[in-house]
């Protein structure tokens, strides 16, 4: 190979961790989300949505270095289905949150009920999928290495 190939390949492996990386952030953010919408207060509701936006863009783009991992890839769409249920399922509860005559209460609970189901099948999938992308590709999680330090939210200089 000349040096100008060698450096293509290394550039196009550097390209592929990085999108690996925005993978692992979504996966996180996504998990975190997902426990907080779960745990609101009966009788109340969460804003909050989950992305898909980073997984439906890089699962074509990472596939070839993520092929070899099944188990990632059938929990990685897995995900992306069921998130795409979830958002619909949202759009839904927040139409008819907007509709008169609606008992909130009940249109609430109904929605933090399928949310807490939902939690409860995914939390667990993407909290493998993140050990399988720290296992096989050394990435680590931020957050967690924060809440060991005990750095969330200290602003002391």
């Amino acid at each position: 190979m000349s040096r100008e190939e060698i450096e293509e390949q290394f550039l196009r492996y550097e390209e592929r961790r990085d999108k690996l990386k925005l993978l692992f952030v979504e996966l996180l953010l996504n998990r975190e989300n997902l426990t907080d919408i779960s745990r609101v207060k009966d009788g109340q509701y969460s804003l909050m949505t989950l992305e898909t936006g980073v997984l439906d863009r890089l699962l074509v783009d990472v596939y070839s270095v993520l092929q070899a991992e099944r188990r990632l890839v059938r929990i990685l769409l897995t995900l992306r289905t069921q998130i795409q249920i979830i958002n619909a399922n949202a759009k839904i509860f927040f139409t008819k949150m907007a509709l008169p005559r609606t008992d909130g209460k009940q249109v609430a609970a109904e929605y933090q009920t399928f949310m807490r189901s939902k939690e409860k099948l995914l939390v667990p999938l993407m909290t493998e999928a993140l050990q399988i992308l720290q296992n096989r590709f050394g990435l680590r999680d931020p957050l967690a290495e924060e809440e060991q330090t005990g750095n969330i939210g200290n602003n002391t200089q």
